[in-house]
């Protein structure tokens, strides 16, 4: 049999909460932001944004020949990526959303099928 493959993405559930669809659009969601460099602070740049829920991912990873073995999510992030992050753990930081932690990461372990 093949090798073990693995996948670890940010949780579909973030950009639903950010205001996002949850579900694949044709068209992406844009915003317009300011760029992270300090001295770019009057420069706008948009953004497109394109949900993958789980069900694109896993039925991409099965389409392509692979037997899906673990799926695990994690309510926490091993960045500060998001507005109203906690650290409570060294490197896990959390976001709460209405009393309950929101699911921030995600991973698939696959082989490929022989």
């Amino acid at each position: 049999m093949g090798g073990r493959f693995y996948i670890v993405e940010f949780h579909p559930v973030y950009d639903l909460l950010a205001g996002y669809s949850y579900f694949t659009r044709s068209v992406p969601d844009i915003d317009e932001e300011g760029t992270y460099t300090e001295n770019g602070a009057a420069a706008v740049a948009q953004l497109a944004t394109w949900t993958h829920p789980h069900s694109s991912v896993l039925n991409a990873l099965i389409g392509a020949g692979l037997r899906i073995e673990c799926v695990n999510e994690c309510p926490y992030s091993p960045y500060n990526c998001f507005d109203g992050m906690v650290e409570r753990e060294p490197g896990r930081f959390y976001l709460n959303h209405k009393g309950n932690d929101v699911p921030m990461v995600y991973s698939v372990a696959a082989r490929k099928v022989a």
